[in-house]
């Protein structure tokens, strides 16, 4: 009796260093090329695929067509709720179980963008499968006083989920900080110094910029690489180049 014959092609775990989940944040679902997210992983694919030979498993709501024809990503569809803080309330524990089929997938690593259902993944996969992949992230946005103005938010259930990664990305230090300092009011110091030890900045680059008056491009131009608005530490930013 011949094992592969219940097995993936043995070829094909030769291919590839790591199987990686990607879980994405997704906010603007009606044009989803121009989502963030989006934006942002595409270049971060690229950038590893010139260091490592990764499988990418993608869970999205629909189809991202930029990232179609890649031999490396699968997309998988999982509809999510369009309104921010809705989508970010939703997980149901039994689709993503059966979208992800962890009997088929031995997935090393997952990749949350999603802070806030990152906890509800690790219980999901840890505790209904046996895979123990490793936890990492990045997190998008918080839902502190400055940027979300619903009567409730979902910054603690944020922080939880950030509790389960071995390292969450963050866009600056400015950012590290301000999510600590919010996390004062709710988290012991010993929950805090983990944060610390959780939160870094990953610096994700910035586009190339093609200046439409040369006359007046400089080098070594400063930039700011986020929207000028008080919770991406634009006044901060401001007074320091004063």
């Amino acid at each position: 009796m011949n094992i592969n014959n219940f097995t993936k092609d043995p070829y094909e775990f030769d291919q590839f260093d790591y199987q990686m989940l990607i879980y994405g944040n997704y906010t603007y679902q009606q044009n989803l090329e121009a989502d963030s997210f989006v934006q942002v992983i595409k270049p971060v694919i690229d950038y590893l695929d010139t260091r490592f030979k990764i499988n990418y498993t993608l869970i999205t709501p629909s189809t991202i067509h930029s990232l179609g024809g890649r031999s490396n990503v699968e997309q998988i569809i999982y509809e999510l709720p369009t309104y921010p803080n809705t989508m970010r309330t939703h997980f149901d524990v039994f689709k993503f179980l059966d979208i992800v089929d962890w009997k088929r997938n031995d997935f090393d690593i997952i990749y949350s963008h999603l802070p806030e259902h990152t906890n509800l993944i690790a219980n999901a996969v840890f505790n209904n499968t046996n895979i123990t992949p490793k936890i990492i992230g990045y997190s998008h946005w918080f839902e502190v006083p400055e940027n979300a103005k619903y009567e409730k938010t979902m910054f603690r259930e944020n922080i939880s989920g950030i509790l389960e990664m071995d390292q969450c990305g963050v866009n600056s230090n400015w950012l590290k900080r301000k999510v600590i300092n919010e996390a004062a009011s709710n988290y012991s110091w010993a929950t805090l110094r983990k944060l610390e030890h959780i939160i870094q900045p990953h610096y994700l680059g910035v586009d190339r910029v093609t200046p439409r008056d040369k006359d007046s491009y400089r080098d070594k131009t400063v930039v700011f690489n986020h929207r000028s608005a008080g919770y991406t530490g634009w006044n901060w930013f401001v007074k320091q180049m004063d």
